[in-house]
């Protein structure tokens, strides 16, 4: 009788025991940089807070200074090109956006490599497909269907409907690296509709 209550014993501690423990592992945590692109900031000590990558040196500057301001994920060196950080305008007939970074361009793609100080273990965009409103003629200029492909994970993004409709959209991508490869095509290199992206935000977790 004895060895039946301490067998009775040891289970129920092995039981609680058990029920200590977590059933899974602890979902990990990260430090959030939001870089908001529609914030327009005043020039500071003679850095201009646009650009594009024509003025590579100019640009990592601004995006450090101005979109980054946190030392830990600074970009230590940018490659390639199109991306311009540029005064908005009328997305759709009620929408106006003030400022805004545009992946490529009529005449190139965007194909773009940022090397930051840490390791980055994802990146979100908050974006959308190009669309200018034009209100002296009400019409609306679309690109053409595109995709963002970031370190090889590519996504499609459906050209923006000529309406005036909100058709923002969040991608978030694992990255787990200190290096981040951004892809955005042109098949249609000096049409009047290209595949430029345009982004509002872009958050990098770490």
């Amino acid at each position: 009788m004895m060895k039946i209550k301490l067998l009775s014993v040891i289970l129920c501690a092995l039981l609680i025991s058990g029920c200590n423990q977590s059933g899974g592992s602890e979902p990990e945590k990260y430090t959030s940089i939001e870089l908001d692109f529609t914030i327009k900031h005043t020039a500071e000590e003679g850095i201009p807070s646009t650009g594009d990558t024509g003025k590579m040196d100019v640009l990592v500057t601004a995006l450090n200074k101005y979109y980054i301001n946190d030392e830990n994920m600074a970009i230590t060196e940018m490659t390639g090109g199109f991306l311009q950080i540029q005064n908005g305008f009328d997305v759709t007939a009620t929408r106006n956006v003030p400022q805004m970074m545009i992946l490529g361009s009529r005449n190139a793609s965007a194909d773009i490599t940022m090397t930051f100080a840490n390791l980055v273990k994802r990146v979100t965009f908050v974006c959308e497909a190009y669309s200018k409103y034009i209100s002296y003629s009400s019409t609306q200029n679309v690109d053409r269907d595109t995709s963002l492909t970031v370190n090889g994970v590519k996504k499609d993004i459906t050209a923006h409907k000529a309406e005036d409709i909100d058709e923002t959209q969040t991608l978030q991508y694992k990255v787990n690296s200190e290096t981040l490869t951004i892809n955005v095509p042109n098949k249609y290199v000096g049409d009047t509709k290209v595949q430029r992206i345009m982004v509002y935000k872009m958050i990098l977790e770490y």
